[in-house]
């Protein structure tokens, strides 16, 4: 029976398991962006201006995307919920990808200065990472396609690149992050990623 570096190493040499062993590949920056939502639009723009003074400054960004009412069915007819809105901002700072951890924590952190009257956010900030193959995206909360990344954050893939095309949803992507306006915001953060790169 072959030992264990034997089967590592079919050669038989006298090199050491850490020698031959398969290592990783070393992650490089990557772009961060948030995804602002809110049924108060002059919450998203303070919210922007707080990511840009906390991220970098804001270099690429969509319109307030209207999103739908909150709230039950009827109740935005009746003036009773808001309507919302979503902007996606792209900031200036890059980080390496393990941070995205850290950047959701934070973000929960800034939600919750935010309660409404029930002492629910009134603000949801969705932290991404851009990179050239993929948009991430981190939640708090699980579900079958997310991976635990630790300390109770998943991470899920929200949009795939294929090689000198643009971003494709996942098949679990809502309808919100299938739309051209956002799959365009994507790419043009991606490009400016790669002006950054040696």
């Amino acid at each position: 029976m072959p030992t264990s570096r034997q089967a590592l190493d079919p050669r038989g040499d006298d090199r050491d398991v850490t020698d031959i062993m398969i290592r990783p590949d070393q992650h490089e920056a990557v772009q961060p962006a948030f995804g602002i939502r809110s049924g108060d639009l002059d919450l998203i723009e303070e919210l922007r201006r707080r990511l840009a003074l906390e991220f970098g400054e804001v270099i690429e960004s969509t319109r307030p995307l209207e999103l739908g009412p909150a709230g039950p069915p009827g109740a935005f007819a009746e003036g009773k919920a808001p309507l919302v809105h979503q902007q996606w901002i792209a900031t200036g700072e890059t980080y390496p990808p393990e941070h995205l951890v850290a950047v959701k924590l934070h973000t929960l952190r800034v939600e919750a200065l935010y309660p409404d009257a029930e002492g629910q956010p009134r603000v949801r900030i969705e932290p991404v990472y851009v990179d050239r193959r993929r948009v991430a995206r981190a939640w708090a909360e699980d579900a079958p396609h997310r991976l635990a990344l630790g300390q109770g954050i998943y991470g899920e893939i929200m949009l795939t690149r294929q090689e000198g095309g643009g971003f494709d949803p996942a098949p679990w992507s809502p309808p919100d992050d299938r739309r051209p306006e956002v799959l365009d915001f994507f790419d043009r953060s991606r490009r400016h990623l790669q002006r950054l790169e040696p």
